[in-house]
């Protein structure tokens, strides 16, 4: 009789591990689906930051741009308004 009590006890013992090691595995799971989920936004965040930092350079670049014209038509106003004096003296 003892036993056999020994023996269910044995057997509880054996399930009590097998479902501590299954937990142990859900929990692995779980944890690497948390990571995963975590890495897929930090790309999403370098996506981001990538995408932003293109944009800026456009802008500076289309600044940069502009900035020339600017200067290009600012410079050719100058010669017209000296050759306007030049030629009215």
């Amino acid at each position: 009789m003892n036993n056999n009590i020994n023996n269910i006890n044995n057997y509880i013992n054996y399930i009590n591990y097998i479902n501590n090691n299954i937990n142990n595995i859900i929990n692995n799971i779980n944890n690497n689906i948390h990571n995963i989920h975590n890495n897929i936004n930090n790309i999403n965040n370098i996506h981001n930051n990538i995408y932003n930092n293109i944009n800026y350079i456009y802008n500076n670049i289309y600044n940069i741009n502009n900035n020339i014209y600017n200067n290009f038509n600012y410079n050719n106003n100058i010669n017209n308004v000296n050759n306007n004096i030049n030629n009215n003296i």
